[in-house]
This record gives C-alpha cells, structure tokens and sequence, in this order.
C-alpha cells in the first residue's frame, strides 16, 4: 500500500472497480463525494454482518467473503472510510490477513489529498467541478481553517492564561514549550501520567500581541519570575526535514488546504516548495518565541551535540532543551529534571501514530532532494548544526539525498 500513488495517479479510481470500506456516516459521504466527481462505486464492504446486502444510495454492502471473491475475479481499489486512526490499523490489518491481490488500499484522508490536488484531472465538465470545487474545497475549506483556526487559538490563549494563573498561586507548573511538530505531546502526557502539573504550548509571545490585557499579564508574569517564582521549561527539537514534512502532511489534514490545486503542482513539488520557505522555521521559534517571552537566546549557551541536550540557567528559569532522536536514551535526564525519577514515556499523538502515518511513511521513503535544498538545512552557517553534530548532519543529508 503506497499512498502516494493515488495522490500521483488518480485515474486508478476509474481503472478499477471501488470499494468503500465502512458503511457508516463517512462511507456514505464519501460515496456522494465520489458520485459528484463521476467516480463509479461498486461496493461498499462492512465488518457488521447486520449491515451485509442492505442498500446505500443504491450500492450494496457486502461481506468480508464477498470482497475476498471479488479481488480475486478483477481489479479493486479499497478506501478505508473511517478517520479514526485505530480503526484504519484494525482494517489494514483484516485486509493483510486476507492476502488480496490488490495493492490499491487507501485511507479517506489521502482520497482527500488525492482529490484536492488533482481536481483538474477528474473527468467532469466545468460546470460541475467548479460546483464541487465550491461544495467541497472552497467554501467547506475556508469554514474547517477558520473554524479550526479560532478553536486552536481560543485553545491557546486560555492554555497561556491557566499557566500563569497557576503560577502565580504558587504551583510549580512546567511549561513543555516548543515549535510545533516536534514529539512534545510525548512528554507532556507521560509528565501528566505521573500527576505532574504541566502545560503544553507553542506560543506566548505569538498569540499576546492584539491584546492589552494579555500583554500585561505577561508583564507580570515576568515579575513574578524575577522576583523569586521558579520555573522550569523543557523544549524538544527535532531533525528539521522530519518536522516540516510532518507539519505540511499535518496542516493539511487540519485545515484542509487545497495545495495550491489551482497552479497544477504535483503533490512533491508542493512539498519540495513548503520545504525550502521553511528550512528555518524550527530554529527561528527560540529567537520568536524562547528569546521575546523569556529573554533567554539559546544560541549564546553550549549545546551538547553528542549526548543530545543542554540545561540553561538563568535566574529562577532552568531550561531544558533536548533532541527528540535521542529521547529514549534521555528519559533518565528528564526525569529529574521534572523531578520524577522512575520516569516512563507514554505513547501519544505522533505523526507515525497518527491517520496520516501511511502517508506520512511513503512520502519520507520516496522523497530525494538536491544538494540545494540540503543546503538551506545543513551547510556551516545553518543553526541546524548547533543542535547537531556532523556525524548526525552527514546522517540527515544521506537519508535524504
């Protein structure tokens, strides 16, 4: 199952007979979804022996026994329609041990991507595209950014203000703070798990700005600080190629952008483009973010490359920086950091764990960049080498070469 082949070749849809997989709510929206593209659906398939034979939108649901036989008399596509990531892993699993000859298994999620980037190539004529486009990838687009937008930001700010409420009741509160797509929901659950007071952000000095109340409480936080509260902050970072393709992949599914569908780019070229306006994003987050909220500029501290973490003092502020690649080997470390000495890391919400992970996956194994983007990432004057030794970056520019 490569889910790159859909997003490169969307007329596997029309060579072959489709089946949806999950008779439930998404099936059946996927299904209209598909109909309005004139994609033909055979099937839908279903675990649930109470739904086999019954009807939807005028397409049968048939059994597990029924899919086997069908793969074996011709040619299938199968859609896992459920978005739920543990569901998706149960499926593929079924469908392994049934050793079909297809290999055109897909999640919805890369259907999506699929149709978002090659909504040109779909066999329709111009008036019903650009009512789909409308229906399905504009109008609805802009309300999931908008609506998700509001819900993160509102999500933050109150996440901000919870923090310095705890802090200044005097509760020892640390702050697991770093750009995003970095492995931080790791830590931050397995702290949690062990009944540690902790908050999990990506910005302070970036959500403050267009309000006075805000910004004025962040004044006094910092006198809080000064005058003698504690506070300990521990920032993950990670390989920085790793972290933007799992940031586009994941921007994506968040807020469902059109990958610039209009321009006629291929998904990689999409890619390659977010790659190379980014190649700093990671590091510029301690000179925004580390450097504006707390007057700390981890480029002026040594960092130890070869055990792969730093401890900063400053003040009452101790920071813990670390590289996510070597957290297993500084789960110890941590630990005492967070004053929890038999630390264990929980498993959390990880681009590998997530819905997108096959995607996710295929794209880190097919991907091969030039020597001028490895450049932008890794050459003497990139901060990558900061956090990284050159045995490490020759490693990151091998991977990806």
């Amino acid at each position: 199952m490569n889910q790159l082949s859909l997003i490169n070749e969307p007329d596997i849809l029309y060579k072959n007979k489709v089946v949806l997989y999950g008779a439930g709510f998404n099936g059946a929206r996927t299904l209209d979804k598909l109909k309005q593209l004139g994609i033909e659906v055979a099937f839908l398939c279903d675990s649930n022996a109470d739904k086999w034979n019954n009807i939807i939108d005028g397409r049968q649901i048939i059994s597990i026994p029924k899919l086997k036989e069908l793969d074996s008399i011709c040619e299938i596509v199968i859609i896992i329609t459920t978005l739920q990531n543990t569901d998706t892993e149960q499926i593929l699993n079924l469908l392994n041990d049934l050793h079909l000859r297809t290999a055109n298994i897909y999640t919805v999620f890369t259907l999506d991507i699929s149709i978002m980037q090659n909504i040109y190539q779909f066999k329709l004529d111009d008036i019903s595209r650009n009512t789909f486009i409308y229906r399905h990838l504009r109008g609805i687009d802009l309300l999931k950014f908008q609506t998700a937008r509001a819900r993160i930001r509102n999500c933050e700010i109150n996440s901000v203000i919870n923090h310095m409420e705890k802090h200044f009741s005097g509760i020892s509160d640390i702050l697991i703070y770093q750009a995003g797509k970095v492995g931080s929901t790791t830590i931050h659950e397995s702290l949690r798990h062990h009944d540690v007071s902790c908050t999990h952000l990506h910005f302070i000095r970036g959500i403050i700005d267009d309000s006075e109340e805000l910004k004025n409480l962040l004044t006094i936080y910092r006198d809080s600080i000064k005058n003698g509260n504690n506070i300990k902050i521990i920032i993950p970072v990670r390989e920085p190629i790793s972290r933007n393709i799992s940031s586009y992949i994941f921007t994506s599914y968040i807020y469902g952008l059109r990958l610039h569908m209009d321009a006629g780019e291929s998904f990689t070229d999409n890619l390659i483009a977010y790659l190379t306006s980014n190649h700093d994003a990671i590091w510029g987050w301690f000179d925004s973010e580390l450097k504006q909220t707390f007057d700390i500029d981890v480029y002026t501290h040594p960092f130890d490359r070869e055990n792969g973490y730093t401890i900063i003092k400053k003040g009452n502020i101790e920071v813990l920086v670390y590289q996510l690649e070597k957290l297993n080997s500084l789960t110890k470390l941590i630990g005492e950091f967070a004053n929890v000495p038999h630390l264990k890391l929980t498993n959390a919400f990880v681009s590998d764990d997530s819905i997108y992970k096959n995607l996710y996956r295929d794209v880190k194994m097919s991907l091969h960049l030039s020597s001028e983007i490895l450049s932008l990432y890794y050459d003497s004057e990139a901060r990558s080498r900061y956090f990284y030794n050159e045995a490490d970056i020759n490693n990151f520019q091998k991977k990806w070469r």
